[in-house]
């Protein structure tokens, strides 16, 4: 799976409920949000911090991770 890309990456973190993923920013390491499993939708989520922007690229990136993940969710 990637993780890193043209200008974020993404860290994973495990915590006791589950798995979760920081988006940061690679130039200056900034947490831009997190991607956490949403148990109502049955799926990971990305959620954004306060006052980040992203442009096309970056988002186009997170669909592509998310759509990653939760691929790898439903073959478990």
């Amino acid at each position: 799976m990637k993780t890193e890309y043209k200008y974020i990456h993404f860290k994973k973190e495990s915590t006791l409920t589950g798995d979760r993923w920081l988006v940061k920013n690679n130039k200056s390491n900034f947490t831009l949000g997190d991607i956490t499993f949403y148990e109502p939708w049955g799926q990971y989520v990305f959620q954004s911090n306060p006052n980040c922007v992203f442009n096309n690229e970056c988002l186009r990136n997170i669909a592509q991770f998310l759509t990653e993940i939760n691929e790898d969710k439903n073959k478990s």
